[in-house]
C-alpha cells in the first residue's frame, strides 16, 4: 500500500479518533516522508562527496575548491565547480575550521589573573 492509501488519511484518523485512538494526519505524512528514499540529487551528492573527500585527503587536506574541482575533472569525474564549492562548504570546510580553531586555542598562552 505504501504512502498512497485507498482511503483518505483524514477519514481514517477520524474513525480512529472515534475509537479512542487519536492520531494526527501529519503523523502519517511524517512517517511517509521518512520512509521515502532520498532524491536522486542527494544520492549523487553522497557519491560525489566521497570522491571529493578522497581527493581532498590524498592531497593532505590542503587542496581548496578550485584544485579539487580540477583534480576531479582530470580523473574523468565531470562535476560543476559550484557543486564542489557547495559540498565542500557544507561538509569539509566546517570540520577543518573547527580543527584549526582547536589547534590555535591549544597553543595560545593561558592568561594569568592576578
Amino acid at each position: 500500500m505504501g504512502c498512497r492509501p485507498s482511503w483518505g488519511v483524514e477519514s481514517i484518523c477520524t474513525v480512529l479518533g472515534e475509537l479512542g485512538v487519536s492520531i494526527a494526519p501529519s503523523t502519517y505524512y511524517d512517517s511517509c516522508r521518512s520512509l521515502a528514499s532520498s532524491s536522486a540529487s542527494q544520492q549523487g551528492d553522497e557519491v560525489l562527496l566521497a570522491e571529493i573527500r578522497r581527493t581532498h585527503g590524498e592531497n593532505y587536506g590542503v587542496y581548496g575548491t578550485r584544485k579539487v574541482w580540477l583534480a576531479l575533472n582530470r580523473e574523468g569525474i565531470a562535476v560543476a565547480r559550484c557543486t564542489v564549492e557547495r559540498l565542500m562548504s557544507q561538509k569539509i570546510y566546517r570540520r577543518r575550521i573547527a580543527r584549526v580553531v582547536r589547534w590555535i586555542r591549544e597553543r595560545l598562552p593561558r592568561s594569568r589573573a592576578g
